[in-house]
C-alpha cells in the first residue's frame, strides 16, 4: 500500500499535476526496463492483431484469386506477423526521434500533413528493409507474396502515421474519450484519399506488366479493362477511407464531466467498436458494389465469392479504423497496467487500490479523478524513502496541521 501511494505521488509530482486520472497514465512513467517489456507487449499484440486481420483478408481474397491461394500455401499466414513484430518493436524505439510538434502549437494544416507524411515514409522505409529477411530465407516462396507484403507495408505505414497524428504513436496514450463527425472535414479529406489511391495504382501499374483480365459489366468492348477498373476501385476506396479518417475527430473530456474512474478508456473502447463497425460496413458495401461492376460472364467467380471477399476487406477496415480511433490507445493503456502489476509498482486492481487509499484519507475522489487531501501530503509520500518505517499517521497529521494553520484547505 505504502509503495503504491509513494509511486503515485512521485509520478504526479513529476508530471506537475495535482490530480490523478487512471486514463492519463503515460508510458513515460515506467522505468527503462519496464518500458522495454512494455514495448515487447504492445509489439506482440499488434503483430498478432494485424497478422490475424491479414489472414482473414487473404482467406477471402483466395476466393477470387488463385495466386493468393498459392501465396497462402507458401506462408502468407505467418510472414507478416513475424515482420510486424520486429517492425513495431523498432518503431517503438525510433518514435521518440520522429517529428511530433504539429499538435503542440498553432501549426497549419500543410505542415501537419508534411509531418504525418514524413512519419509514414520512415515507417515504410523500415518495412522495406525488413522485407529483405524473408527474401534471403525463402526466395522461391517470397516471389508469390512480395507484392502483397509491399502493399501491406504501405497501408500499415500510413495507418501507423495516422494513429500518431497528434501524439507520439508508441510513446504516448491519448484515448478517444469523445468522438465527433463533420461532413465538411470528410469532404475536405476525401480528395487526399483519392490521391493516395492514385499513388497505389501507379505502384500497381509499375509491378503488373500484364493487364488483369477484367471488363466492366456495361462495356461492349471485348478487350480487357483491368487497369482502368483497378484505378476506379482505388480512387473510390481511397476517397471513402480519406473521408472516414478526416471526418472523425477525437476530443478529450473535461475533468468535471467525468463521473467514474477510467471513464476515458471505457469511452475509447466504445468509440473504437462503433467507428470500426460503422466504417467496416460502409467499406464492405462499397467494395461489393465495385465488384459487381465486373463482367462475371466467362469467369468462375460467383456473387457469393464476391460477397466473402468484400466482407474480408470490411473486417480489415473494422480492425484498422477501430485501432486508430481509440483501440490502439486502449491496448497501450492495459499493456502499461499489466507491466505495473507484474512489477508490483502499484497494487492491483488499480481502482480498488485507489478506493482503499481514499478510505485511509490519503486521497479524495473528485468525479472520475483523485487528489491528495493536501499538496504537503503528496510531497511527503513523494519524498519518502523505501527504508523509512516511521509511523505515517503522526507525520502526516503534523504536516496537515501545520498547513492548516498557515493556509486553509
Amino acid at each position: 500500500m505504502e509503495a503504491g501511494v509513494k509511486w503515485l505521488a512521485q509520478r504526479m509530482r513529476e508530471s506537475g499535476s495535482s490530480m490523478f486520472l487512471v486514463e492519463w497514465m503515460q508510458p513515460a512513467w515506467l522505468t527503462r526496463g519496464q518500458l522495454l517489456v512494455y514495448y515487447l507487449l504492445i509489439s506482440s499484440a499488434l503483430a498478432l492483431f494485424l497478422g490475424g486481420s491479414l489472414g482473414v483478408y487473404w482467406s477471402s481474397a483466395a476466393q477470387i484469386s488463385a495466386d493468393t491461394a498459392v501465396a497462402i500455401e507458401h506462408g502468407l499466414w505467418w510472414w507478416p506477423t513475424v515482420l510486424c513484430f520486429v517492425w513495431f518493436l523498432i518503431a517503438c524505439g525510433i518514435d521518440q526521434y520522429l517529428p511530433n510538434q504539429a499538435a503542440r502549437g498553432n501549426w497549419n494544416r500543410w505542415r501537419h500533413l508534411a509531418q504525418g507524411s514524413a512519419k509514414a515514409l520512415v515507417y515504410f522505409g523500415l518495412w522495406l528493409v525488413l522485407m529483405g529477411v524473408p527474401w534471403l530465407l525463402a526466395p522461391t516462396a517470397f516471389q508469390t507474396q512480395w507484392m502483397a507484403l509491399v502493399l501491406t507495408g504501405t497501408v500499415a505505414s500510413f495507418l501507423l502515421a495516422t494513429a500518431g497524428w497528434q501524439h507520439r504513436t508508441m510513446q504516448e496514450i491519448q484515448p478517444a474519450e469523445a468522438m465527433s463527425f463533420s461532413w465538411r472535414r470528410a469532404l475536405t479529406a476525401a480528395p487526399l484519399g483519392s490521391v493516395a489511391g492514385v499513388l497505389l495504382w501507379l505502384l500497381f501499374r509499375a509491378v503488373w506488366t500484364e493487364e488483369p483480365q477484367i471488363r466492366f459489366v456495361f462495356s461492349d468492348s471485348e478487350h480487357s479493362q483491368g487497369f482502368l477498373y483497378v484505378l476506379v476501385s482505388l480512387i473510390s476506396i481511397g476517397s471513402i477511407s480519406g473521408g472516414i479518417l478526416g471526418g472523425f475527430k477525437r476530443t478529450t473530456l473535461k475533468v468535471r464531466s467525468r463521473s467514474r474512474p477510467n471513464q476515458g478508456i471505457a469511452n475509447s473502447r466504445r468509440n473504437a467498436l462503433l467507428v470500426g463497425a460503422g466504417s467496416g460496413m460502409v467499406m464492405t458495401v462499397a467494395v461489393f458494389g465495385l465488384m459487381l461492376l465486373q463482367d462475371l460472364s466467362g469467369t468462375q467467380r460467383t456473387v457469393t465469392q464476391l460477397a466473402l471477399f468484400s466482407m474480408g476487406i470490411g473486417w480489415s477496415v473494422v480492425a484498422c479504423a477501430g485501432a486508430i480511433f481509440g483501440g490502439f490507445d486502449v491496448l497501450k493503456h492495459y499493456a502499461m497496467r499489466a507491466m505495473l502489476k507484474a512489477t508490483r509498482s502499484v497494487p492491483s486492481p488499480l481502482e480498488r487500490f485507489l478506493s482503499y487509499a481514499c478510505e485511509l484519507n490519503f486521497l479524495k475522489p473528485v468525479g472520475g479523478s483523485y487528489m491528495f487531501w493536501h499538496r504537503l501530503l503528496l510531497e511527503h509520500f513523494a519524498d519518502r524513502k523505501s527504508s523509512d518505517r516511521d509511523t505515517k499517521a503522526a507525520v502526516v497529521n503534523n504536516d496537515i496541521a501545520s498547513a492548516s494553520e498557515s493556509q486553509p484547505m
